[in-house]
């Protein structure tokens, strides 16, 4: 019985994060210093909005209700990171050897890529589409 109520509690909020944009931030804060590696637990929001046609023939992304400074607009969790800890700082570190250009890397740069290119390895739907312009721009990916 306390597991099902720990689901549906869990479920509820998630319901309210995405809906509302909801989120307990002080302990979502606790949970991220507490916890290694670090998991938080929470749902996508994206305020209700649509997108509207411009007086240049462009498009423009609008709100569907009035939002005031200080107000949420997205919350999405990060498609991959890496943080320093200072506990195990002694743990062996990766490094990344570029033998075209004599050079390498060491450090948090080179987890978040190696994390990055796991993640678009084991999930390919997760890859970007062949769409080269936008409202006729070019997209200039970075």
């Amino acid at each position: 019985m306390v597991i099902v109520k720990t689901k549906l509690n869990r479920a509820l909020t998630r319901l309210a994060e995405q809906e509302m944009g909801n989120y307990p931030f002080k302990t979502l804060h606790k949970e991220a210093t507490a916890h290694y590696p670090l998991k938080i637990d929470c749902a996508t929001y994206i305020v209700p909005g649509c997108v509207r046609p411009n007086s240049s023939q462009r498009r423009r992304l609008s709100t569907t209700r009035e939002v005031k400074a200080g107000d949420l607009l997205l919350c999405e969790k990060a498609f991959s990171y890496a943080f320093y800890n200072e506990v195990a700082r002694n743990q062996p570190r990766m490094l990344l050897m570029n033998t075209d250009r004599d050079s390498m890397a060491i450090g948090l740069q080179v987890e978040i890529m190696e994390k990055t290119v796991q993640k678009l390895y084991k999930k390919p739907y997760v890859k970007s589409i062949d769409v080269s312009e936008v409202d006729v721009q070019p997209i200039v990916d970075t």
